[in-house]
């Protein structure tokens, strides 16, 4: 690096003593090794290209200098896949006919880097195979019985395959190296984002020695990183900006100081603690939780509360929907003491199918579908019984959208909200009272199990 000749770097001590290195410091061998760094970007499109055939990609062959993920991330990693199952089998052909004997734990030496690792995050997803399909091949990975392949993985799951197989591609020739990762947190659930640190922390310990061999620097905005259990020997840095715009470090304690029950109010918009309800019960949607709360009130029931979970950004509903439903419940349930003393029910929408299930004062039930409404098939909605009368019309919206070729064309779909406030505010008791029948039905279930 002929350029680092001409630079020469000035810096202070904390005694205040002005020091000098020549530039050329830095372009020795050595100095680049010592100095070289992993990067780890979140700017990745996750959807790998179709695989074809098997080229020569290998691990730990990296030069040494400093290494940046880049947007073709997911193409590359499934390559990598593609040509470890193929080194891997050369390799154990070769050693099987020299030693005319079997050993399973020859049989994936590069590819158990990768597989051991994953397991770590992944209790039942396993990889399974490379398999050859329409010309283009595959990784497979099975869960209970059910095949996926790597497009088909959740956007968590792509996370830790993706920036976990480029960590880990290079371990042993980067030994050492400074690991910086961008936001970990993206698409992870927060069970997962407690475990995230850990797992990138194993990629870099040494199986001999149990020694962490590089040094781990992430910049986070999530609570479960910071404020879990599981960590140890590390250092948290708050940087805050004051209103001129400089950047300071802050030596404020709050991010440390988080309930269990703020951590549920940051990821889910759920503050358990400012309820005094031992009965709660979380829906999907927000005019869920609106038409739940008009039948609570006309039935003068005052002892369960229904909470929609999600949060608003930009005017819009965002982290909602049954998979909010799943995620909250997969954390409450990992962390049961944060509900102590209440009874959740988690009430999905007739159109999810979602079997019933107990778990100590965690339930699971799916609302009822009601085969009457021929007009609102899904959702919340599907339990109204309208009269035939009705004018549907008016709740629909529109909206234009132009396609990539320039050609407009106008979306139609129903406006939940208008509907539900017409029906919450503007009908008379008497008319609610059929409206909402199937819904009493399903408050009449929520009681039974609330012990009411």
């Amino acid at each position: 690096m002929k350029s680092w000749e001409q630079v020469n770097i000035s810096f202070k001590t904390i005694s205040g003593e002005t020091k000098t290195i020549d530039g050329h410091f830095f372009a020795i061998n050595e100095t680049i090794k010592s100095t070289s760094m992993i990067f780890s970007d979140i700017e990745i499109n996750y959807t790998p290209q179709q695989i074809t055939y098997v080229t020569a990609k290998e691990i730990d062959n990296h030069n040494g200098s400093s290494l940046r993920s880049n947007k073709n991330l997911a193409t590359e990693i499934a390559q990598l896949f593609v040509d470890m199952v193929n080194s891997d089998a050369i390799d154990y052909s070769t050693w099987s006919q020299q030693h005319k004997k079997f050993d399973e734990t020859k049989l994936h030496l590069r590819l158990d880097r990768f597989t051991n690792a994953f397991n770590q995050m992944f209790p039942n997803k396993r990889f399974k195979e490379i398999r050859n399909i329409n010309n283009t091949k595959d990784v497979i990975f099975t869960e209970h019985g059910k095949e996926s392949n790597l497009s088909q993985l959740s956007s968590g799951e792509k996370q830790i395959v993706f920036r976990g197989g480029f960590l880990l591609k290079d371990v042993n020739s980067l030994k050492g190296a400074i690991v910086l990762i961008d936001e970990p947190e993206i698409s992870l659930h927060p069970t997962w984002q407690m475990k995230i640190m850990d797992f990138y922390k194993n990629i870099f310990t040494d199986a001999n020695t149990g020694i962490q061999t590089s040094q781990i620097i992430a910049v986070t905005h999530s609570p479960f990183i910071i404020h879990n259990p599981n960590r140890s020997n590390d250092k948290v840095i708050i940087l805050k900006k004051d209103s001129s715009g400089r950047i300071y470090v802050s030596d404020s304690p709050e991010y440390y100081s988080w309930t269990n029950e703020e951590l549920v109010k940051e990821a889910f918009n759920i503050d358990l603690s400012s309820t005094i309800a031992q009965n709660i019960v979380f829906v999907e949607g927000e005019t869920d939780e609106k038409y739940f709360k008009k039948c609570l009130e006309l039935k003068g029931i005052s002892n369960i509360e229904v909470k929609w979970i999600g949060s608003y950004i930009n005017g819009g509903a965002t982290n909602t929907g049954d998979k909010a439903l799943n995620s909250a419940y997969s954390f409450i349930k990992s962390n049961n003491f944060i509900a102590k003393n209440k009874k959740l029910i988690f009430l999905y929408d007739t159109d999810t199918n979602k079997p019933s299930s107990d778990n100590e004062n965690l339930f699971i039930r799916c609302m009822q579908k009601n085969p009457n409404n021929l007009k609102y098939k899904k959702g919340v909605e599907n339990l109204l019984s309208l009269s035939p009368y009705f004018n549907y019309d008016d709740y629909i919206k529109e909206h234009n959208k132009t396609d990539a070729y320039g050609v407009e064309s106008i979306l139609k779909e129903l406006d939940k909200t208008k509907l539900c406030d017409y029906l919450c505010n503007f009908k008379t008791s008497t008319e609610q009272q059929e409206i909402f029948v199937n819904i009493f039905s399903e408050i009449d279930k929520l009681k039974t199990i609330f012990g009411l």
